[in-house]
């Protein structure tokens, strides 16, 4: 008893001269507008949540200081589910360079890792996935494991591990999420994808990403009509899962290798569509 009012002194103390850099989830104490940014955010109200966890993040006040971190974390947040993941990338990046605590880290790299995978960057993905897994098992003290949605983690780390043809080492992590999730949200695509089930390797195909991701399917309708107008060929729209809701990719072609895809390349950026990406 005595030993903790020694240390809860102590974090007092650390909390008042505005320099705490631990995890704040045991503080109780929330500046009002805190409080407003996780109450919009709940809402889905992001844009308006962002806007509250800035200002936390560059207050001044030292009740704020304890939570700049998280307020930073949930406003990149916020820039990651409206789809401005340029913004929220670079806020992951400039956290992940910061002093931390292993609870704001495995949410940061989960997120990271989400983003990389829905964009492409299959390797970024897989050492974030895999990072934040193994941060998470690892994890033998208290804290609210629920805000880290670990068969999505554990998911994606397979589809990243299969995107780079990595099958042997996608199908222990897929048997991994069947063993753990028998009834999990994604367990028909894990299944879809091992070997086991597939009988042989699938064949990947090789196409151009038009005009990164958009929110909005009109958008991207309107951007494969400009592109099939321009007399390309396989053009589709293809829908993935997104954390706060769809987003849409244009693609173009399905080449059996990365030399003819990155040759289509060339020939959409020569026809004025801009930016295009090779992928897988």
């Amino acid at each position: 008893m005595k030993r903790s009012l020694v240390l809860a002194a102590a974090m007092a103390a650390v909390f008042l001269a505005g320099c705490y850099r631990g995890d704040p989830s045991n503080v109780i104490q929330k500046s009002p507008t805190l409080k407003e940014g996780e109450a919009l955010y709940l809402r889905g109200k992001f844009v308006e949540a962002r806007a509250r966890f800035r200002k936390v993040a560059n207050s001044s006040h030292p009740g704020d200081k304890r939570w700049a971190l998280e307020a930073r974390y949930y406003a990149a947040r916020c820039d990651h589910l409206t789809g401005h993941y340029s913004e929220a990338v670079r806020m992951y990046n400039d956290l992940l360079r910061s002093p931390k605590y292993a609870r704001l880290e495995i949410r940061l790299r989960a997120a990271r890792a989400d983003i990389s995978l829905e964009t492409g960057n299959y390797r970024g993905a897989a050492h974030d996935y895999a990072r934040a897994r193994k941060l998470l098992e690892r994890s033998s003290y208290a804290f609210n494991k629920s805000d880290v949605d670990r068969e999505k983690l554990l998911f994606g780390e397979g589809m990243a591990l299969w995107s780079l043809r990595l099958l042997k080492d996608s199908d222990q992590i897929f048997d991994r999420y069947m063993a753990d999730y028998p009834e999990g949200r994604f367990i028909k695509e894990a299944k879809a994808h091992h070997t086991k089930f597939t009988g042989r390797p699938q064949v990947t195909k090789f196409y151009v990403m038009v005009g990164g991701l958009s929110r909005v399917r009109a958008h991207a309708e309107t951007l494969a009509g400009k592109l099939r107008a321009k007399g390309f060929a396989d053009v589709e729209i293809d829908k993935r899962n997104s954390a706060g809701g769809f987003v849409y990719a244009v693609k173009v072609g399905a080449f059996e290798t990365r030399r003819e895809a990155h040759a289509q390349k060339q020939e959409l950026v020569a026809a004025g569509f801009a930016p295009a990406y090779v992928r897988p």
